[in-house]
């Protein structure tokens, strides 16, 4: 279970981003999650959003979700994943 954590964490990133609470939905349906972490900021109306999503979509993903408005995005590895 251990070696297939790894495996599998190397097909993934964890992508965290700050939104408009408003624009939520749309940010889900772009990163294919119906049930991301999401967490208010300080700044009322905003949202940080925080999944995970396939490696290989990374690239393809940012534009598009720069695009609904969604910014200080980060991409990072996944060191091990149990699910």
């Amino acid at each position: 279970s251990m070696m297939r954590a790894v495996v599998e964490a190397r097909a993934h990133r964890y992508l965290m981003l700050d939104a408009p609470t408003e624009r939520l939905d749309e940010i889900c349906a772009v990163i294919g999650s119906r049930s991301p972490s999401v967490l208010p900021l300080a700044q009322e109306g905003m949202v940080a959003v925080h999944a995970l999503v396939p490696a290989k979509d990374v690239w393809q993903l940012l534009p598009r979700l720069e695009a609904t408005g969604a910014f200080s995005i980060l991409v990072v590895p996944v060191e091990r994943m149990v699910r």
